[in-house]
């Protein structure tokens, strides 16, 4: 998870959005202060459900920026 959320900090700064003082490294302190709680994100609903995962809608955008502004995104 970490490493996913550095590449789209990364994107994000490389396409010129200002993400404040966010660092690559503070995925690590985002992901330790998440709660447990009853949400599921509805990629895991999916799943579960054994429906395709909506993949394109989600993360495409990312992807695609990505590849304007010539950052590698393997995650």
């Amino acid at each position: 998870m970490k490493e996913i959320m550095g590449e789209v900090i990364l994107v994000a700064r490389t396409s010129g959005i200002h993400t404040g003082t966010l660092l690559e490294d503070e995925a690590v302190h985002i992901i330790r202060r998440t709660k447990p709680s009853d949400f599921r994100p509805s990629m895991l609903v999916d799943l579960e459900a054994n429906r395709p995962i909506e993949v394109e809608v989600i993360v495409g955008e990312v992807v695609r920026k990505a590849a304007q502004v010539d950052v590698p995104v393997p995650r």
